[in-house]
């Protein structure tokens, strides 16, 4: 396959990583080549640049179940609850909910996050037919399922925007979540007020609804008071 023209590879002088930036959107897929160990040492992420505020960048990762704050990953999912996943980007809950759900889901679950998930679905697509290694190829397929189950409107309700930005254009998110979480994927919008968020997502919540939230800074991780 042919590089798309708006497409710039590069590689580390030892081939374990790769870069894949595309010039027209300012997506960067960097990948950890790790070829000859396990699926679990294999990692992909994006760098999205201006998609918050003009020159600043977030990272987009792709972490699975068993990364998240064991209060997350440990929840017995009920197919009669909604879930809203704020900053979900390409993590495995979202896709966890739809798997126990079972097609049997009285409502979508919803993932909140400005990204773009079809750039990412193609860049992850593009990512494979290069010489990455059989685990790394099996890392982006996870990645590629992900962003189909996102991007599948029967499964889930995507909204692609900021956390403030969907509250405020979509008033129907007022109070229609039993559980929200928030594993570190709205750590690009608390800066230094992640109380803040926490009043945003809690706003997500029914009245006897719960807040799973994480807050990762350098100073240690924060997480709402009960």
């Amino acid at each position: 396959m042919k590089t798309p023209n708006h497409y710039v590879v590069k590689w580390s002088d030892d081939r374990k990583q790769a870069r894949v930036f595309d010039k027209q959107e300012g997506y960067s897929l960097d990948l950890t080549l790790l070829k000859y160990t396990s699926i679990e040492f294999c990692h992909a992420a994006f760098n999205v640049a201006d998609i918050l505020n003009k020159g600043e960048s977030m990272y987009v990762t792709g972490r699975p179940l068993r990364e998240y704050d064991p209060d997350i990953r440990e929840l017995e999912i009920d197919p009669s609850l909604l879930y809203i996943d704020v900053g979900a980007g390409l993590g495995e809950f979202i896709p966890h909910v739809v798997r126990c759900s079972k097609g049997q889901a009285k409502v979508r679950p919803i993932a909140i996050d400005p990204v773009n998930y079809e750039l990412m679905q193609r860049m992850l697509v593009y990512a494979g037919i290069l010489d990455v290694g059989d685990q790394m190829k099996e890392h982006l397929k996870i990645l590629i399922d992900r962003c189909e189950i996102m991007l599948d409107s029967t499964k889930v309700q995507l909204i692609k925007s900021t956390l403030e930005q969907s509250l405020n254009s979509n008033s129907h998110l007022q109070g229609v979540a039993d559980v929200v979480i928030d594993n570190a994927g709205a750590n690009h919008y608390a800066r230094e007020d992640h109380e803040h968020i926490w009043k945003l997502e809690k706003q997500l919540l029914k009245p006897n609804g719960r807040l799973f939230s994480e807050v990762v800074k350098s100073s240690g991780i924060y997480r709402p008071p009960n």
